[in-house]
Formats: structure tokens, sequence, C-alpha cells
């Protein structure tokens, strides 16, 4: 008897088996982002629109892959970026590639500074991300030129000393008008120090607390370069440069304003935007923000479809 109970007990048990079995978890692939082609982003940033801001992923799509890696910036690419900003260092025997750091302690499995090392050195490297070591390499400056070319446009930054060696570079891909540089120098010492290529690349001048005569700083490039962009960064102790924005309209030139951290935009942050974005991206566009930088681009890239702004 006790046997024939056993027996039912186990079929029992089997049938709500069977009953409540769920099919297992299917993964999808992610599908890319729709995104315009390059010759409209540069046509965007050349004429900036009250319909379309601007999306640039800081150090690539770093959340994703290692900081200023070709991983990173197909990966924001494939998100639906308009630009990516990258950082420029040069080795020991002046290769010029893509690294933020004076040394390569924090991003990579090797240890000093940029200077003292050969790329040869720095090519056997990995790069880190937050949970150690990957199999990604250092990549060069032409490397990345050539992954970007006919896909998004790159801002080069900490580049400013290698102006004239970039240049070539930029001729050698055919990628000027897909890069943009950006710098402190006034419009009279860019004209002198770099001549016909000053006119030829697309030169973002900042506007921070360096600049003490904003008006003046501004109608000099406009009158020799007359640029597309300039990048803004003001906080609660320095309030000129944000309050210039609508001089930057009026002139029919892009507001780049960077959501990165607090000090870069009055405390409007990505991490605040991720809770609560009116009060953050929100609040930057409607302050005349036409072009962002973020780490966090697939967010702000769905923020702004939602507003209307993609």
């Amino acid at each position: 008897m006790r046997y024939k109970q056993l027996v039912l007990l186990v079929a029992f048990i089997f049938l709500i088996g069977c009953c409540n079995k769920q099919e297992p978890a299917v993964i999808k692939n992610e599908k890319p982002a729709k995104s315009i082609s390059l010759d409209s982003i540069v046509k965007l940033y050349n004429n900036p629109s009250d319909k379309y801001v601007m999306v640039i992923a800081h150090r690539a799509a770093w959340r994703t892959f290692p900081e200023n890696s070709i991983e990173a910036i197909r990966s924001a690419i494939k998100i639906g970026v308009d630009m990516v900003e990258v950082d420029i260092a040069k080795t020991k025997d002046g290769i010029l590639i893509l690294m933020h750091d004076d040394t390569v302690d924090r991003t990579t499995t090797g240890s000093g500074k940029v200077t003292d090392l050969t790329y040869n050195e720095i090519k056997q490297l990995r790069l880190n991300n937050a949970m150690g070591d990957t199999d990604y390499k250092v990549p060069t400056l032409m490397e990345a030129l050539i992954e970007i070319k006919g896909k998004i446009m790159i801002n080069l930054d900490r580049a400013d000393e290698f102006f004239e060696e970039i240049y070539p570079m930029l001729k050698e891909t055919n990628t000027i008008g897909q890069v943009v540089l950006k710098g402190h120098y006034t419009a009279e010492e860019m004209k002198a120090k770099f001549g016909d290529f000053y006119k030829e690349v697309l030169y973002m001048p900042l506007i921070t607390d360096q600049i003490k005569d904003i008006k003046t700083y501004v109608d000099s490039h406009e009158a020799i370069l007359n640029p597309s962009s300039y990048e803004i960064v003001f906080n609660e102790n320095y309030l000129d440069s944000f309050e210039y924005i609508p001089e930057i309209q009026k002139n029919g030139d892009n507001v780049w304003i960077n959501t990165l951290w607090g000090s870069l935009a009055n405390n409007r942050t990505d991490d605040k935007a991720y809770w609560n974005p009116d009060d953050n991206w929100g609040w930057v566009v409607e302050n005349g923000a036409t072009m962002i930088q973020t780490d966090r681009p697939s967010e702000l890239i769905t923020y702004l479809k939602s507003i209307g702004k993609r």
C-alpha cells in the first residue's frame, strides 16, 4: 500500500512540474540604433537645428568597452551617436595613440609614462575595464581615423600640441570634414601658428573661465574663422560663458555642453539625468545646448527622442 502511495506521489509531483515548466529565456540580439548618415551629421554640425541635439560619446562608449578603444568607437556607432570624443597622447618614439592619462597605469595592464614608452612596448599591453584586463589593445590615432571614416564624426581632445602632426594624418585618411579639434587659442594665435591649416579644419573654441573677455574672443573667431560650434563650460562660480549662450545662438553656431560631472554644467550631470532627465539633460537643452557630451549616450538618445530633439 505504501509503495502505491509513493508511486502516486512521485507521479503527482512530476505532473505539477510539467504543467509549470517554463520555456528557457531567449536572449535576443540587440538591434543597432537607426543612425543618420555622416553627411547629415556634418550638416548638423555646420548648421544647428532646433529639432536635433547632437550626442557625443565621451571617450567613446566606455561603459560598453574600454575607454578610447576601437571597440568603444564601434559600440558608439552601433548606439547611434553623432560623434565620439577621444584623447590623444604621444609615445616616446613619436606615435600618436588614444590615451587619456599621462601614464598607462589606470587604463592598461602596464605602468609608466606614455612619453617614456615606445609604441611597440605599449602595443604589448592590454586595456582595462572596470572588471580588470581585457583582450583589447591601445589603438593609434591613425587606426581610429580609419575606423570612423565615412561613419561618424570624432573630437580629438588633449590634442592642442599635436595639431601640426595631426593635420597630415587627416589629409592622408581624407577625414578632415569629420574631425573636430578644440582649444583655448585666440583666433589670432591660431592663424599665426597654423595658417591655412586653421582655416581648413573644424576648430571649436573653448569658452571657460580662462577666457576673460568672451565677446572679444568670440568676435575675433567669427571674423577670422567663423567656427560652427563653441564648447561652453560653466559652474556656480563662473556663469559668464553660460550667460553668453544667446549670443552664440545669434551667430547661428552650435553650443556644446558637457554633462559628465558637476563642474562642467553647474551640476547638471549624466548620473542625475539617469533618474531625472528633465532637470538635467532637459535643462541644458532648454538653455541652448545643441550638442551634449555624455557618459550615457544610449540613455541620452532615448531621452532626446522622447522630447522631439532627434
